[in-house]
């Protein structure tokens, strides 16, 4: 008798405990049979992120290489771009385009630093030889000043400019070489000597000159 009562306790109380893990169960919004742990999330199952869900710092490092990437890819087709229009140009065109584009020094209306007066005059001495080079067929990568304007010198067409070149080079050597700013009122007679220089002299200007 005893022993039988003892059971019907038993049962009882196992009654009673599946009845609470069952409402603790639906409490947590799950359901979980008799003897088992209720559902774990699993380990690579993170909770909410701050600032409303978004990892600033990682979506702020993405961007960050993303702009880089898309400046880097602009500059590139930009340089393909370039160079292709380039091609199609002949060597009296690039003269006279790379001299055109120069005329940003002269627009200006901030005071330009040392070195960009540095970068005008080394990229205004290297279109005139480049222009030279192939105008004349002559080689002055490794040509002082003086041994280039005596090259020049010995072509007919390039002779009687030698005395202007001489006064641009003299102009912009002590910039290229020195220590000193460029006087920016002196950009646009540099520029429209230049110019001159490159028109009245462009072998093909001629020859176009009389197939017309």
């Amino acid at each position: 008798m005893a022993r039988a009562r003892r059971s019907l306790f038993q049962d009882l109380e196992n009654r009673n405990a599946l009845q609470r893990r069952r409402r603790h169960a639906r409490a947590l919004g799950t359901d979980v049979a008799a003897g088992t742990k209720p559902k774990e999330e699993p380990p690579w199952v993170h909770g909410a992120v701050r600032f409303g869900g978004w990892d600033w710092l990682a979506l702020a490092i993405l961007g960050a290489v993303l702009l880089g990437l898309g400046a880097t890819l602009g500059r590139f087709l930009w340089r393909r771009l370039h160079a292709h229009l380039n091609r199609n140009l002949t060597y009296t065109e690039r003269a006279l385009g790379a001299l055109s584009n120069l005329q940003k020094y002269m627009r200006s209306k901030q005071p330009i630093p040392l070195e960009e007066w540095k970068k005008f005059s080394f990229e205004l001495a290297g279109v005139l030889r480049r222009f030279s080079d192939e105008n004349f067929k002559m080689d002055s990568g490794d040509m002082t000043d003086r041994e280039f304007l005596q090259e020049l010198g010995a072509h007919n067409a390039a002779a009687p400019f030698v005395h202007l070149l001489a006064e641009i080079l003299g102009t912009i050597t002590e910039v290229r070489y020195g220590r000193k700013a460029l006087d920016a009122s002196l950009i646009p007679g540099l520029l429209l000597d230049s110019k001159k220089f490159v028109e009245s002299t462009s072998v093909e200007k001629r020859e176009e000159g009389k197939k017309r």
